[in-house]
């Protein structure tokens, strides 16, 4: 007999995806990106790792439409003068580590996906969402894995 634990739709869409909550992130590649409509973003590859330290890979924009996440990106990875210049290359976003805040949302086409809520510095320590295994709280900056 076949024994399994019934889900609903909105539970099996969202099995694949990493849970809500804080972790650290690593940008591993930072390039420009067009959307549809012609507007100029930068598109961060962000390496994360889930509760079982396995190391997930999601995306993230910077644009000035979202002049939030654009300004705390900055703040939490020391880019705080290119902000205040007006001024942000891909190449200054590479190699940067900080904390996330993760949500799951439903993008235009209603499926369910990983998305970056906030961009933040530091978060108290008994909320980071990781294994040890993982180890993403000792990246550095200047060191790529």
């Amino acid at each position: 007999m076949l024994t399994f634990k019934p889900e609903t739709e909105e539970e099996i869409l969202k099995s694949n995806l990493i849970p809500e909550g804080f972790y650290k992130v690593y940008v591993s590649q930072a390039l420009f990106h067009t959307s549809q409509e012609g507007k100029v973003s930068i598109k961060l590859i962000l390496i994360v790792y889930d509760k079982e330290g396995k190391e997930r890979t999601i995306f993230s924009y910077l644009s000035p439409n979202y002049k939030r996440l654009l300004k705390h990106f900055c703040d939490a990875t020391g880019l705080e003068q290119h902000y205040l210049s007006g001024k942000l290359d891909p190449l200054h976003c590479e190699r940067k580590s900080c904390f996330i805040k993760l949500e799951i949302q439903k993008n235009k086409k209603g499926i369910f996906q990983n998305s970056v809520e906030d961009f933040l510095k530091e978060i108290p320590e008994q909320t980071l969402s990781v294994s040890s295994t993982g180890n993403p709280k000792d990246m550095d900056d200047d060191i790529p894995f």
